[in-house]
């Protein structure tokens, strides 16, 4: 069976994990159009001597994703030029014409009329049109939310503008005069889903400011890792409640707790049917609600309980891996939502779905055979052929190095997987982790390798990014750097990622860029010699297992230099005091990175009494302490007591 290659990227962030969601068929070479981006002056002024004739055009009954686009563009054109546009409805508008002076937001009868009318097959769900005609300008997307990423491109190119952290952004100040260029912009972001699963970007509406979105709609509350809740125990397994009882949903538990669904239904052809049925109707129910759902995850709980039954054994023998049984049941449950597609009550609710779920532990591995000699791939049957709906979400937690590059001889195994699975799916996506997980506050250097995971993911395997980061409050290890650069790769693969790097230190470090900057540029380059000379260092499973709280890693000359550089950074923007809101920010950038120095320090040289004086030792801890309550860091590894208050309680005594 021949199976096209398509994208679906999905980058969560951990930076932890990244991600992405839209096909297109790499042997149809689905590129994104050029953006032939024109700056030529038309003559006319958005802003003239700080006054304006233009008015945003914006339409009643307005989503979210339309209302913050009309409000950001109002707001921060008022922010740069102190001029506010007013905002009407193209309702009230009875005379329109190009000539009159509009910023016309969003899709609009106006657009339509004057053939600015982007195109979801040539740009995908999130891309946009910027285009000038005549006096008035369109900002339009194939849907609110390509909209509302215009808008922030539009404001990049005509005021600098540009997201950094939680209200943290810039843009040029005190315009007087603002230019209307005769734009002509179509953009086509790599990843029609960039998401980034854990930070500041993962909460509320946070991620729409660095262009990053997540298409997953909960289903019975849940989103990732509860396939058992869309299934749950006390309406399905209550023998009480005979005519909704199915005990063979859920694993054979042999003393476990029960956490996973049985995906054979313990091998009853009846039960797998009602099984699958009664999913298509979970998914069916939230398509009712709304029309934007139309992606549902329905991964394994976070351990590695699995179902001992017949079936699952059977299964297990029959193809060599536990991945078949999920692969199967979410087949038939596919078929059941398109078979309700045809009913007269699923008809008006028929739409592009999708079904994820997660290729993650004792499931990472595909149900596929591999032929070393002739480096192909085949199955035992192609019931695991996975449905037109359904999408593998690879996430390799277990034999992967994601310090590493994804093309590296380390992450050979890893490469086998994603190809395994694009061999059985049209669509996929890619989960992946950023932080060290036992050790949030050890720097976690992925950033020199995230471009090429990025590429990879986008050239072969993902329309749907998932990069997954630790959720901290706020992040230090240069996570924050990490969640900036995953918005831009996001959009596009191919962006100079040291210019980014460098314009980020610019606009959030201003006169101590340097500093910091040198701080950074140490860091990478000592990451870089150990992982070159010490296995230890890096490696499979380094994002979840792996301490480097050692002396012969971080010495105490080293930490110090380090800590100089903090110091000098706080120095040089001692003088911006006088503007109280922006010296916070900043200094809280600068501080938040002395905290996994401090960490490090305190971690390695609190056991060494004899080499560290008790008196160095405080003076490191009350820093250090300080410094997270300063930043608003809320946890120090995944999983239970994990806060920083209980850490804090412990190195302190609870004194």
């Amino acid at each position: 069976m021949k199976r096209l290659l398509y994208l679906f990227l999905s980058l969560i962030v951990v930076l932890n994990a990244s991600f992405s969601l839209i096909a297109c068929d790499n042997e149809k070479g689905g590129k994104k159009p050029p953006s032939d981006i024109t700056f030529n002056e038309t003559g006319e002024f958005l802003v003239s001597n700080y006054a304006s004739d233009y008015k945003i055009v914006s339409h009643r009954n307005e989503s979210a994703e339309q209302f913050q686009a009309v409000s950001e563009l109002q707001k921060l054109i008022k922010e740069g030029s102190n001029v506010t546009l007013p905002i009407v409805y193209e309702e009230d508008i009875e005379n329109f014409s190009v000539n009159d002076r509009y910023i016309i937001v969003g899709k609009s009868k106006f657009a339509t009329e004057n053939g600015v009318e982007p195109k979801t097959e040539e740009l995908s769900k999130n891309g946009y049109v910027i285009k000038t005609v005549k006096k008035s300008l369109f900002i339009t997307g194939v849907s609110d939310t390509g909209t509302l990423f215009g808008v922030y491109k539009f404001l990049e190119h005509a005021l600098n503008y540009d997201y950094y952290y939680i209200d943290y952004y810039v843009l040029n100040q005190n315009v007087a005069n603002l230019p209307l260029y005769d734009f002509d912009i179509e953009f086509k972001p790599d990843y029609v889903y960039n998401y980034v699963g854990a930070g500041y970007l993962s909460r509320g509406m946070y991620s729409y400011y660095s262009m990053c979105q997540r298409p997953v709609s909960p289903v019975n509350g849940t989103i990732s890792h509860g396939s058992i809740l869309w299934l749950p125990r006390e309406t399905f397994n209550d023998p009480n409640k005979p005519e909704t009882y199915h005990p063979y949903w859920y694993m054979e538990a042999a003393g476990q707790e029960v956490t996973q669904l049985c995906y054979t239904a313990h091998g009853d052809a009846e039960e797998f049917e009602a099984m699958a049925k009664e999913m298509a109707n979970q998914i069916a129910e939230e398509m009712v609600k709304s029309e934007d759902n139309f992606a549902f995850d329905c991964s394994i709980a976070d351990d590695f309980n699995w179902c001992t039954c017949k079936g699952c054994t059977e299964s297990m023998l029959k193809y060599g891996v536990k991945s078949a049984a999920m692969v199967k049941l979410f087949n038939r449950t596919c078929e059941y939502v398109d078979m309700w597609f045809e009913t007269e009550e699923g008809k008006p609710y028929k739409r592009e779905w999708y079904l994820t779920f997660l290729a993650y532990n004792d499931l990472t591995a595909p149900p596929v055979k591999y032929d070393a000699k002739t480096d192909k791939f085949s199955t035992v049957d192609d019931s695991v052929f996975c449905n037109k709906h359904l999408v593998v979400n690879v996430a390799d937690i277990l034999s992967c190095d994601y310090t590493a590059s994804f093309e590296s001889d380390i992450n050979f195994e890893t490469r086998q997987v994603y190809r395994g699975w694009n061999y059985l799916s049209e669509l996929m996506m890619a989960y992946l982790y950023s932080a060290n997980y036992h050790e949030f506050l050890q720097a976690f250097d992925n950033i020199s390798v995230m471009q090429s995971w990025y590429k990879a993911m986008q050239g072969n395997y993902s329309m749907y990014l998932l990069t997954h980061t630790h959720e901290t409050g706020f992040s230090t290890g240069w996570s924050n750097l990490r969640l900036y650069l995953a918005g831009k790769l996001g959009n596009d693969v191919d962006i100079n990622v040291e210019e980014y790097i460098d314009k980020f230190f610019k606009n959030v470090y201003l006169d101590g860029a340097n500093a910091m900057k040198t701080l950074f540029n140490e860091w990478r380059a000592h990451t870089a010699y150990w992982k070159e000379i010490d296995s230890r260092f890096a490696g499979k499973m380094c994002h979840y297992s792996r301490s480097f709280k050692q002396q012969k890693y971080y010495k105490v000359d080293l930490l110090e230099r380090w800590r100089s550089y903090i110091q000098d950074a706080l120095d040089s923007v001692e003088y911006l005091k006088e503007n109280e809101k922006l010296y916070a920010q900043v200094r809280k950038m600068i501080v938040g990175e002395r905290i996994f120095i401090d960490y490090l320090y305190y971690e390695i040289y609190n056991l060494d009494k004899v080499y560290m004086p008790e008196n160095k030792l405080q003076e490191i801890r009350n820093e250090l302490i300080s410094d997270i309550k300063y930043v608003g860091l809320t946890a120090m590894f995944e999983g239970a007591n994990s806060s920083s208050d209980a850490y804090i309680t412990t190195i302190t005594g609870g004194v």
